[in-house]
């Protein structure tokens, strides 16, 4: 509910497409640039989040604008590491879309797995 609140104070940069594919190729043992790469995919796919309206205004600034996903992963995290009251799980050099997608995510794969 926090990232939420958060959300609905202005646009986080977290399509859910691409956020989940992150963190269901990242973890431990693996490098989290080839789970971006492989979210990359997933948001530039044919009917992928890139050409979707609202996160083309939200982030393009206009519904006709073209939204690269490296624009996504401009936004650093806080210094923190906390956001809404969120702590996020982070490396020192990775981007706030990382650390929101897996705490998005990461429950959800926990909960469904029984874990």
């Amino acid at each position: 509910m926090r990232l939420r609140d958060e959300g609905l104070r202005r646009p986080l940069p977290l399509p859910l497409e691409p956020a989940f594919t992150f963190v269901d190729n990242d973890g431990p043992g693996r490098r989290s640039h080839w789970a971006l790469n492989s979210a990359r995919k997933v948001f530039d796919d044919t009917f992928g989040p890139r050409h979707d309206r609202y996160l083309k205004l939200a982030f393009g600034g206009d519904v006709l604008a073209d939204v690269e996903f490296d624009v996504l992963l401009e936004e650093p995290a806080p210094a923190d590491r906390v956001l809404g009251g969120v702590e996020l799980a982070l490396a020192e050099d990775e981007p706030l879309f990382t650390g929101l997608a897996r705490a998005v995510w990461v429950p959800v794969g926990q909960h469904r797995e029984g874990t």
